[in-house]
């Protein structure tokens, strides 16, 4: 009996040890910034749309739980621009629907949405088009964050 009890209470011991070793779930977030004044390309005449790639790109690998891509950025233009968009982009490809807004002078724009993407390596980033009637359209700050939700298993 002895012997029975020292053998549970040691392998309770292990169970716990390997229980409490055992580390917290790590975010699965990537995140990247733009420091130096970028300007975005002029669209004129319009249309067509003409998009460029931002400068802001990053990489994630999911394990297939929904994603949050949130895009923020400052702005400083002179005041006939006239319309901008702006597309989120997941490897290469539209993420839905693109984001428009009137900018004259300086601004703050913010994007936020969910996307349920394939588990995998994944690229985030961002294309922008400029409508304007000539003047100059400069992004003074920007950052990119995708976040992987966590997944809630019931």
């Amino acid at each position: 009996m002895k012997t029975a009890l020292l053998s549970l209470l040691t392998a309770l011991s292990l169970v716990s040890v390997v229980v409490a070793g055992q580390p917290e779930p790590i975010a699965n977030v990537g995140q990247v910034d733009l420091f130096d004044d970028w300007s975005c390309p002029l669209t004129y005449p319009f249309p067509p749309l003409i998009f460029t790639d931002m400068p802001l790109s990053l990489a994630l690998t999911t394990t297939g739980g929904p994603v949050l891509v949130a895009m923020t950025l400052t702005t400083e233009s002179i005041s006939s621009l006239r319309e901008i968009t702006l597309i989120l982009v997941a490897d290469n490809q539209s993420i839905g629907a693109d984001v428009r807004w009137q900018a004259n002078d300086r601004g703050l724009a913010s994007v936020t949405r969910v996307y349920q993407l394939p588990a995998g390596a994944h690229t985030f980033g961002v294309k922008m088009a400029c409508q304007t009637g000539g003047d100059t359209f400069i992004v003074t700050r920007a950052w990119l964050t995708a976040y992987e939700l966590p997944l809630i298993r019931r």
